[in-house]
C-alpha cells in the first residue's frame, strides 16, 4: 500500500508540474485575458462535474466492489449527459461562461465526467497504477496538443485550448474504457433499489463539494465582476499553483479509500485511517 502511495504521489507530481507547463505556454500565447476566458470555461466544467458526481462520482469506489458494475454504469452515463446539458445552458444563461463556448461546455462535461467515471470504477477495482497511468496520460497529451498547436500550427486562440481538451479527454476515456470493459457482466435485469442507494451515498459525498467548489472559486466569478477577466487569469494561475501543495496528501487519501472501499472489516478500517491520522 505504500507503494501505491508513492508512486500515487509521484504521478500527481507529475501532474502538477505538467500542469504548470500548460499555465506557463497558455499565458504566454493567450495572455491574460485569454487565461481568464479558460478560467472560466474549467470553472464551468467544474461546476457540471460537481453535479454529475452524484453518480458518476467517488461514491462509484464505494459501489464498485458491491454492486454489478453496468448497473452503476449506465444510469451515470444518462445523469452526465442530462446534467451536462441542462447545467452548460443554465451557465449561459446566466453569463457565468462565455456564451459562445456552450456547447463546447457541454461535450468536454460529458467527456470529462465519462473519464471520471471510468477513473473511480478503477479505483474501485484497486487498479491504482491505471489510474495513475490514465491521468498522467491526460496531463501529457494536453500539454503536447497545446504545444503543437500554439507553436506549430500558430493557432493562438482559447478555442486551441479547447481543442486540446476535446483531443487529451477524448483518447484516455477511450483507452480507460478498454480498461474497464472485461470488468462488465452484461445483463438486463435491473435493481432500482442500487439507483436509490448511489443517490443516497453520492448527495452525502456530494454536499462537502459543493461547499469547497464555491468556497475555492466563487471569487472566480467576484474578480471578472468587479474587476477585468485580465486580472482574473493571473488570479487562477496563482490558485493552480498553490493548489500543488495538496499533493501528498490527496495521494494518501485516494489509495487509503480504495482499500477500505474493497475491505469489509471495520476493524482494519478503523485501524487504517488511525495509522495514517498519526
Amino acid at each position: 500500500m505504500i507503494r501505491k502511495i508513492l508512486t500515487t504521489a509521484a504521478s500527481r507530481l507529475i501532474i502538477a508540474l505538467i500542469n504548470l507547463a500548460v499555465v506557463w505556454i497558455s499565458a504566454r500565447s493567450l495572455g491574460a485575458t485569454g487565461m481568464g476566458t479558460i478560467s472560466l470555461i474549467i470553472l464551468g466544467i467544474s461546476i457540471n462535474q460537481l453535479f454529475s458526481s452524484l453518480l458518476g462520482g467517488s461514491v462509484l469506489v464505494y459501489l464498485v466492489p458491491r454492486k454489478p458494475l453496468l448497473q452503476l454504469l449506465v444510469p451515470a452515463w444518462i445523469w452526465i449527459a442530462l446534467v451536462s446539458s441542462v447545467g452548460s445552458l443554465i451557465l449561459g444563461s446566466l453569463s457565468l461562461v462565455p456564451v459562445e463556448y456552450v456547447n463546447d461546455l457541454i461535450w468536454i462535461s460529458v467527456l470529462q465526467s465519462y473519464f471520471t467515471v471510468n477513473q473511480n470504477i478503477l479505483l474501485g477495482l484497486e487498479r491504482v497504477k491505471h489510474f495513475n497511468i490514465m491521468a498522467v496520460s491526460q496531463s501529457i497529451i494536453l500539454l503536447f496538443s497545446l504545444a503543437f498547436l500554439f507553436f506549430f500550427n500558430k493557432w493562438l486562440s482559447v478555442d486551441a485550448y479547447v481543442y486540446s481538451l476535446y483531443i487529451s479527454f477524448g483518447f484516455v476515456l477511450l483507452i480507460s474504457l478498454a480498461f474497464i470493459l472485461k470488468h462488465i457482466k452484461w445483463s438486463f435485469s435491473w435493481d432500482l433499489s442500487i439507483l436509490k442507494e448511489t443517490f443516497r451515498f453520492g448527495g452525502y459525498l456530494q454536499a462537502a463539494g459543493v461547499m469547497q467548489l464555491f468556497n475555492y472559486r466563487l471569487s472566480y466569478y467576484i474578480i471578472e465582476k468587479y474587476f477585468d477577466r485580465a486580472t482574473l487569469g493571473v488570479f487562477s494561475i496563482g490558485v493552480q499553483i498553490s493548489e500543488s501543495v495538496w499533493i501528498v496528501s490527496k495521494s494518501i487519501a485516494m489509495v487509503q479509500y480504495s482499500r477500505i472501499a474493497n475491505s469489509s472489516d471495520p476493524v482494519y478500517s478503523r485501524d487504517l485511517t488511525s495509522a495514517f491520522i498519526r
